[in-house]
């Protein structure tokens, strides 16, 4: 047997006062016309719910669907605990039955379950969904896969703190996936190979969102940035990737201790939410990132929002 499939481990954790573990559940194809949806724990579908059943949709196949989790209610009726979306979809696709287990339990009790089902789960790390994502040759992983290895990067597949990477080592695999579905595979690509050639690169930690960001805004400001690949690269090594308030000291006057920013602030809400960026700043952030500071220089020193700043230079760029 191949030495990637072990048998369970055994977790030493303290075990309950012996206790019964309630009857045992029994798996059953029900049709979906006798499933019901209890408004007093199930949420209503909202514009996520949607979004996820329509890729349930898209993407069905049994071999992804989980048995959902009912109860039975009355006359041969059963409540949906778990799996709204999943019954949904398949409804949308005319399939008559689907797979439930069934728990016969009170009201009150169900209404436990679901929010124990809904709030025990694991989250997974943008890693491990990478890793299993490549291991299914999923498209968009060996995209990421191929681009990295050409620039000497390598996707962590678990979370490592930044201070123990390795240089070339990055868990942005989530940043990457995003950026490639926006800009193409090939910008960044460009962009990897450049901040791979940088001095920063051999420092562990180096490949971060931010500095990724930083390379896609000169790239998409570089009009021949493809035509002369090789300039490109060299223009990108030479960027200061290190988000750090050095940069006050040379930064104009209107952009040191955030005097640039216009902020209108009402109590109890973020000022964050309420900053207005006049048309002055806008021209002074072009105008300093042409003379080759990177956003988030500008945001460090002008307290303006990292975000509105890329904003501002991607609608210059575009």
């Amino acid at each position: 047997m191949s030495a990637l499939f072990s048998e369970l481990e055994v977790v030493d954790c303290p075990l309950p006062a012996a206790r019964e573990h309630g009857e045992k559940p029994r798996l059953e194809w029900l049709p979906l016309e006798n499933l019901r949806i209890d408004a007093n724990y199930q949420r209503p579908i909202m514009q996520k719910g949607r979004a996820n059943i329509a890729r349930i949709v898209t993407e069905f196949s049994w071999s992804r669907f989980s048995p959902l989790v009912v109860t039975p209610i009355v006359q041969g009726l059963y409540a949906i605990i778990d799996g709204q979306h999943r019954a949904t979809a398949a409804k949308r696709l005319g399939i008559v039955e689907v797979p439930c287990q069934i728990v016969s339990v009170k009201a009150t009790e169900a209404a436990s379950i679901f929010s124990t089902i809904n709030g025990n789960v694991t989250p997974m790390s943008p890693q491990y969904l990478y890793k299993a994502a490549l291991a299914a040759k999923e498209e968009w992983a060996q995209t990421v896969d191929r681009i990295a290895k050409a620039a000497g990067v390598e996707i962590l597949t678990y979370p490592v703190q930044l201070s123990k990477q390795k240089p070339g080592q990055t868990m942005i695999v989530g940043t990457l996936k995003s950026r490639i579905e926006k800009y193409g595979a090939d910008l960044i690509a460009l962009a990897l190979e450049g901040m791979m050639k940088s001095p920063g690169a051999a420092r562990p930690g180096f490949l971060r969102s931010l500095s990724l960001d930083e390379a896609i805004i000169r790239i998409r400001s570089t009009p021949d940035a493809f035509i002369d690949r090789a300039a490109t690269v060299v223009a990108l090594s030479r960027i200061n990737y290190d988000v750090t308030t050095a940069t006050r000291s040379v930064l104009p006057p209107a952009f040191r201790g955030g005097q640039g920013a216009s902020i209108v602030s009402k109590p109890g809400v973020a000022a964050a939410a309420l900053m207005i960026i006049k048309p002055d700043d806008k021209a002074r952030i072009l105008d300093w990132h042409k003379r080759r500071y990177t956003p988030s220089q500008i945001a460090a020193v002008s307290k303006l929002p990292y975000a509105e700043i890329m904003k501002v230079i991607e609608e210059a760029s575009a």
